[in-house]
């Protein structure tokens, strides 16, 4: 991580970063190791983010009561 935020304090403040990068490829990936998902929210459909009726009036009423 420490060498990925050398790199962009190089590139925000217009200057070249020299030296060996060691890449471990039995570490997970950024990716992994924050647990994103495949799909970004920005690209998951309506139908899928919304309950239907019936769904959200069953949850609201589990609230109420």
């Amino acid at each position: 991580m420490a060498a990925l935020t050398a790199l962009h304090n190089a590139e925000t403040g217009g200057k070249h970063v020299t030296g060996l990068l060691y890449f471990d490829a039995s570490k997970p990936s950024l990716a992994e190791d924050l647990a994103l998902v495949d799909e970004p929210l920005v690209d998951v459909p309506n139908e899928v983010l919304r309950p239907d009726k019936a769904s959200l009036d069953a949850l609201n009423a589990e609230f109420l009561s």
